[in-house]
């Protein structure tokens, strides 16, 4: 079990369950994958500038495209 500061600043992801206990504030986002249990006096302050701005990862993915000249084709 992980235990953090009262506040954590930014996007908070969790591939699994999440729980909050008591007093935690989150200033930024959640994505949880999974349940989220709360219990006490939680926050969680939308930060706006998360969805204008993402963090690497967040984002589009980036189409990738063959290069001219960059490959060949070989037969076994």
């Amino acid at each position: 079990m992980d235990t953090y500061p009262n506040e954590v600043r930014g996007l908070v992801h969790v591939t699994g369950t999440l729980t909050m206990q008591q007093t935690a504030r989150v200033r930024g986002a959640v994505i949880c994958e999974s349940a989220v249990t709360c219990g006490g006096t939680n926050q969680i302050v939308h930060n706006p500038d998360l969805y204008e701005n993402p963090p690497e990862g967040y984002v589009e993915p980036v189409v990738m495209r063959i290069s001219p000249g960059s490959w060949c084709q070989v037969v076994d």
